[in-house]
Formats: C-alpha cells, structure tokens, sequence
C-alpha cells in the first residue's frame, strides 16, 4: 500500500508534542520524538512506494508490550501497531511503522 503525503502530514502536525494512549482504564503518555520517512524504488521502473516511521518516547517505567493501541492525537483517536525498540537516556522507545 501507498501512503499518500497526507499520512505523514497528519503525523507531523503533532511531533514533540504529548499522545495520550488509552488501556486498561488508564493512561499513558508519550511524545512523538521522531517521524522518518523513506521512499524506495521500484525494481521494475514502477512506481515509487513511499514508507515512514514513528518512533514515540516516555519515562513511564510501564512497559508496553507490541501491540495495537489507541493513540489520541488532539481530538482523533487512531489505532497504531507499536513495538517497543529499546532504552535511551532512561526513556522507553517505541516505533510505529507505515508502508
């Protein structure tokens, strides 16, 4: 699948900034710290397909296992496959990715 440049866009929009995700009954926070995008050529002169990358950052000590979660990104709720990716700087990292 495409991602058309409004996927990114939207995402974009909120880098830097606090995502609230819902479970459990409770909640978790986390900031968008990073949005990389890629675009990789097709092998038979066809149509460039296009990807991007979220990688989220927090200090709750909780950790999330992979899953899909409910991220709240100003009013919209959308449902993101995260993958916990590792530590840095005592901050859990976690990266969500579109193709």
């Amino acid at each position: 699948m495409i991602m058309s440049d409004n996927s990114v866009n939207f995402y974009k929009k909120f880098k830097g900034q606090s995502i609230a995700i819902a479970f459990d009954d409770t909640s978790y926070e986390v900031i968008l710290d990073e949005i990389t995008e890629h675009t990789y050529k097709s092998p038979d002169g066809g149509e460039d397909t296009n990807s991007f990358s979220l990688i989220f950052l927090t200090e709750d000590k909780r950790a999330l296992s992979q899953g899909t979660y409910g991220l709240k990104f100003g009013e919209e709720v959308r449902d993101i496959f995260l993958v916990p990716v590792g530590v840095e700087n005592g901050r859990s990292l976690y990266q969500a990715v579109f193709n």
